[in-house]
């Protein structure tokens, strides 16, 4: 079969399947990314400049108030850095999975780059004014703006890693998808999807002039509904013995 698009194909890490065979891959789905690219550790340094931007501090405190102002921001730092890990984590198993590295795909992920790195003000800078609002100065009609940015980048971020499922989706005959790894493209798909509807909630709630921190309250659905959507499309999964 010719093919036509772009895949990462060298050596990537054997494993073996439950009945002793050998594939490079997770459980129900065989990687098809070999070796870290260039486009991948490009991302990785983008990410690791996002995490330097949420640091605590730089420097070690050199009095007790300082040391009690970093602990202050302790939280904001812990949401911060598991959101951006979490868009990490998709980014990798999505290049694990696919190997995909096309123009479209290039096109992708410069545009969530350039969205992670500029999301990380809003991302700070609400949680510092969760956590420690004595060292954020902000006004009520303020924190809707803050509410709309904040709400905004999550939605396109995650908007960009549900359009690179997709577009692995619409190539699934190119990359011989199986029936399993065909489901778990959907499930993400779905996964990802929902993360962007609740954004937009966020958003739609904040801008009719509802109590804005509702708008910040509706992400708490966002663990029962993907909980539920790991669970039905886990269901339609068969053991790779069977397959």
């Amino acid at each position: 079969m010719r093919r036509e698009l772009v895949i990462n194909r060298r050596m990537s890490p054997l494993r073996k399947t439950i009945d002793g065979s050998i594939y490079r891959g997770d459980r129900y789905f065989q990687w098809r990314g070999g070796d870290v690219s260039r486009l991948e550790s490009l991302f990785d340094a983008v990410v690791a400049l996002a995490l330097t931007l949420i640091m605590v501090t730089v420097e070690v405190p050199d009095s007790f108030a300082d040391l009690k102002s970093a602990f202050q921001r302790l939280p904001a730092f812990g949401i911060c850095f598991a959101i951006l890990t979490m868009c990490w984590y998709y980014h990798y198993l999505f290049h694990r999975r696919y190997g995909l590295e096309d123009f479209p795909i290039v096109i992708l992920n410069c545009v969530l780059m350039f969205l992670v790195v500029f999301y990380v003000y809003p991302l700070k800078f609400l949680y510092t004014f969760m956590f420690a609002r004595t060292q954020v100065a902000i006004s009520a009609d303020e924190v809707v703006t803050l509410m709309t940015l904040y709400s905004g980048g999550f939605a396109a971020i995650f908007a960009c890693l549900w359009a690179m499922h997709l577009y692995a989706f619409s190539k699934r005959t190119e990359l011989e998808l199986t029936a399993n790894e065909v489901t778990l493209t959907r499930m993400k798909l779905w996964e990802l999807g929902w993360y962007i509807a609740v954004a937009a909630g966020s958003i739609g709630l904040v801008l009719c002039g509802l109590w804005a921190p509702l708008s910040g309250m509706v992400y708490a659905i966002i663990g029962p509904i993907q909980f539920a959507n790991g669970w039905w499309w886990g269901k339609k999964l068969v053991e790779p013995a069977s397959c």
